[in-house]
């Protein structure tokens, strides 16, 4: 039970010194005036003049006992009031042997309100237990007199027995009850109130007081009987209840109520008792359960007094904050524990920066345990040196800057492996650099792989030779420092020659391997200086640096050919390989431009192969013309195909009468800034190019549509032939658009002849007769031109289904002035009359030669000493002017006529 009374001392001793007086005087009333005795109050004087004096001596010693805050003194005071009860029990005793009434009745409250106190006394007035023994006693008086007074108001007329054994005890045995009673509250207020005073008096206690309050813990101060006495201003926030009510409470339910628990907790429990036996360091750890868990370190630290433990200061510091960051400490730690990166903690505090963790990874990393690491300095494992990477990681972190470097670690055992380092500073919260920490990645295998990257980027993967991508390279370095230092300087262009015959032959593996046998053999020949590069396929580029003269490049690229002339054993096959070779030497030209050298070593090459190979050419001005020339023509054919610059040239027939039996289509083109161009020129190039295809389809296309205009004017000669290109005629879709060209201009397949060298028809025998046998199905005949130039062989020509042949101009110039060209023309036409076929003379261009070939039969003549080519409106002018069956004479006096 709690009870404060808020009074001073001096208002409580003023209190009593009045009550003692007021009683007195009283007593002194009662003398001088005997009747008023029958009043209670005055009656009470009499009881003073026995009690008063006991109550000032209780006030007294208490008073005293509370200053000297001495157990002795208490204990000394509870056996004067044992001396002084025992007095006044013997005197009860022996009134009531002797039969009086008043003075035992008086004597027995008295007596039983002093063994009281001196038990309280006993049990010290600065005990709680001894202060609520105080309080007690004094509410016990008070309800003593209460009740007497109650009795005396409900019966005021006594009856017979029963009142006069309560009015024996009388108004003094009450009021001296009363006085005791009142006495021991006031002392019970006392020294409830005096802790406080010495407090506020004391500065040792001042400090202690300062410290309960001020503590950023929750403290409660608890008596061992679990009531808590005081708690401080943070347990006070943590409850949301004023201090005042907290005074007073059970501990057990206000710490629950604090972390919001059900029941009090073992471990918290055990930690209670454990310091209410007075052992020291009984702590534990609790968390709440509410919405916002939080962690608790609870310290019981017993209150030990005089070797008695009299309380526990409960002490609940708030670790949450603390947890969390515990815990993310632990988390992070375990991160860098388990992370694959190397993590070093460098404290900058310290000369030298010394390393202050390091982690599994690392330690893996350096060859290091971890403990040989704390406290070493960082740089000599980066190696010694002024290498650029340190330099700049050195500046970096003497400026306190984020710093990433790719540098080499060194090992335990003395190997290094690269490594990538981000070193990072680490500030305070005053933004002082404090640490460094470094992310080491170890980067070997991946440098490994960017130095193999690097390498197949700049070298062929099969022969390891040097690709072009390191040519330009090299030859501009090559090439620049040779013409700052005016020596002579060669490129050589080698292509091994029919080596696409072995792999589809032999195959690509053993291909493969010729090649690498190739490169080889190759170095071998090299001098120092020299740069060997595969270009791709078959072909190399050589660099001759610091030559002489011109010659000692003709010298290397002879000592190459020898080279490669021995043969390379390649899986049990003894392969023989040679090469064409092409020389460019260092001009001014070259020297701004160094790619020109391989170009120009490129177009020497082709020249070697076209000689008959397995030789070298030099690049000439003559070579570099007619490259251009064929460059130009190509960009310029195309251009002159999307623009229809080309232009259809009709050249008719002749038969011996002189009639127009047929014509043939001849494609021109007459360039605008170069004139005529020969179709020998461009359809060479077409070919090479593939234009070809869409070039042919046009030439047949409008020969078709001129040729069915000339039908639907009934001026139709014969039938127009039109010159087939090996590539159109082998093409899988040629008689699909020959059909089309056909359906497209209306063109009907009888007025049209087709022609094809005897090359051509040569390449691929069997598949040319089954065309050819088409072609017949459809109508369309064909005539082989250029006969006699290939070579034909007679078992396909008679199984061949042409109707006509084509005999060269070639014999036909030469008739005049070889008599071996006679017999030539001669044989011809013996062999196609005996075969079934007719013969055209073409290219015929003088009366000589047109009376021979009619004195040799020949049918049909084609030349200049009949018509030259003209376009297709020019020989529409021709059909109309001329009779129906033109006669020569006819025919050379309107040519004339039309040439003038």
């Amino acid at each position: 039970m709690s009870f404060s009374i808020s009074v001073q001392r001096s208002t409580a001793l003023t209190f009593v010194l009045v009550t003692l007086v007021m009683f007195n005087v009283l007593a002194a009333l009662n003398t001088l005036f005997p009747s008023l005795s029958r009043n209670l109050w005055l009656a009470g004087s009499v009881a003073l003049r026995q009690a008063d004096a006991y109550a000032v001596l209780l006030v007294a010693g208490g008073i005293l006992a509370l200053r000297l805050r001495q157990a002795i003194a208490l204990k000394i005071l509870a056996i004067v009031i044992l001396l002084y009860a025992s007095h006044q029990l013997a005197m009860w005793a022996w009134h009531s042997w002797q039969g009086s009434a008043t003075s035992p009745f008086l004597s027995l409250p008295v007596t039983f309100l002093l063994g009281w106190f001196a038990l309280c006394c006993w049990e010290g007035m600065e005990s709680s237990r001894g202060i609520r023994y105080l309080a007690r006693l004094g509410w016990a008086a008070m309800l003593v007199v209460a009740v007497w007074l109650l009795w005396r108001a409900i019966y005021p007329v006594p009856e017979p027995r029963l009142w006069a054994r309560l009015s024996s005890i009388g108004a003094s045995g009450v009021v001296g009850v009363f006085i005791h009673g009142l006495a021991l509250l006031i002392l019970a207020s006392l020294a409830r109130q005096q802790p406080r005073e010495m407090l506020e008096r004391d500065p040792g206690m001042q400090e202690y007081r300062s410290l309960f309050s001020h503590s950023s813990a929750a403290v409660f101060h608890v008596l061992p009987d679990g009531t808590v006495v005081e708690v401080n201003a943070v347990a006070e926030a943590r409850l949301g209840v004023p201090v005042e009510e907290l005074r007073g409470g059970e501990f057990v339910e206000l710490v629950c109520r604090m972390l919001e628990w059900p029941n009090i907790s073992e471990e918290l429990s055990h930690a209670w008792r454990a310091a209410m036996n007075g052992l020291c360091g009984c702590h534990c750890r609790v968390a709440s359960v509410g919405h916002e868990a939080r962690f608790y370190n609870v310290r019981m630290v017993p209150i030990v007094v005089d070797s008695e433990v009299c309380g526990v200061f409960a002490v609940f510091e708030d670790i949450s904050f603390w947890t969390e960051t515990q815990s993310r400490l632990a988390i992070m730690e375990r991160c860098l524990e388990e992370s694959s990166n190397g993590v070093v903690i460098l404290d900058t505090t310290l000369p030298g920066y010394p390393i202050r963790y390091a982690n599994a990874a690392f330690c893996a990393m350096s060859g290091y345990h971890a403990r040989q690491l704390v406290g070493q300095a960082p740089f000599p494992l980066l190696g010694r040196g002024r290498r650029k990477e340190l330099v700049n990681l050195r500046r970096a972190m003497a400026a306190h800057r984020h710093c990433s470097v790719t540098t080499q670690l060194y090992r335990q055992d003395g190997q290094s492996l690269w490594c990538q380092i981000s070193m990072s500073p680490v500030r305070d919260e005053d933004g002082v650099l404090t640490h460094y920490v470094g992310v080491v990645d170890d980067i070997s295998l991946r440098r490994q792989h960017e130095q193999q990257l690097a390498w197949q980027a700049s070298h062929d993967a099969l022969t390891g030779l040097p690709n072009r991508s390191m040519l330009a390279d090299r030859l501009s370095e090559d090439v620049a420092q040779a013409w700052r230092q005016h020596r002579k300087l060669a490129v050589l262009f080698i292509d091994l020659d029919e080596f696409k015959l072995i792999n589809d032959t032999l195959g690509h593996d053993v291909g493969d391997r010729l090649l690498v046998s190739v490169a080889r053999r190759l170095e071998h020949q090299l001098r120092s200086g020299d740069s060997l590069t595969r270009m791709g396929g078959d072909e190399f580029v050589l660099i001759l640096a610091g030559l002489e003269s011109t010659e000692a490049a003709e010298g290397v690229a002879q000592r190459l050919l020898n080279a490669l002339e021995q043969p390379h054993v390649i899986e049990g096959w003894r392969l023989h390989v040679t090469a064409s070779i092409g020389i460019a030497e260092l001009d001014e030209a070259t020297s701004e431009h160094p790619h020109l050298l391989i170009q120009r070593a490129d177009i020497a090459m082709y020249r070697a192969k076209q000689k008959g190979r397995n030789q070298f050419r030099a690049f000439t001005r003559e070579l570099n013309e007619s490259l251009y020339r064929r460059l130009m023509l190509r960009n310029e054919l195309q251009a002159a195909m999307d623009q229809r610059d080309l232009q259809l040239y009709y050249q008719p027939f002749f038969t011996q009468t002189g009639q127009v039996c047929g014509y043939e289509a001849l494609l021109r083109w007459e360039h605008p800034e170069l004139g005529w161009i020969s179709p020998q020129d461009f359809i060479a190039i077409a070919e090479q190019t593939g234009q070809i295809a869409e070039l042919g389809r046009w030439v047949l296309w409008q020969a078709c549509s001129d040729a069915r205009q000339l039908v639907d004017a009934r001026l139709m000669p014969g039938r127009v032939s039109v010159n087939l290109s090996p590539l159109q005629f082998y093409r899988g879709d040629f008689l699909l658009d020959l059909m089309g060209v056909l359906s497209e201009t209306g063109l009907q397949a009888r007025w049209l002849d087709l022609e094809l060298t005897e090359g051509a028809l040569m390449r691929d025998t069997q598949a040319s007769i089954e065309t050819l046998d088409r072609l017949v199905e459809l109508g369309i005949t064909t005539a082989i031109d250029d006969f006699g130039t290939g070579f034909s062989c007679l078992d396909y020509l008679q199984r061949l289904p042409v109707t006509r042949i084509k005999l060269d101009k070639v014999f036909i110039h030469a008739i005049d002035g070889h008599s071996g060209n006679a017999v030539v023309c001669k044989s011809v036409l013996a062999l196609a009359r005996e075969l079934g076929l007719r013969v055209l003379a073409e290219g015929v261009e003088t009366q000589a030669q047109y009376d021979y070939l009619v004195n040799l039969d020949c049918e049909v003549f084609q030349g200049f000493y009949f018509a030259r080519p003209m376009p297709f409106s020019m020989f529409r002018e021709l059909l109309l002017a001329g009779p129906e069956k033109p006669l020569l004479s006819t025919l050379l006096t309107w040519q004339s006529n039309s040439s003038s």
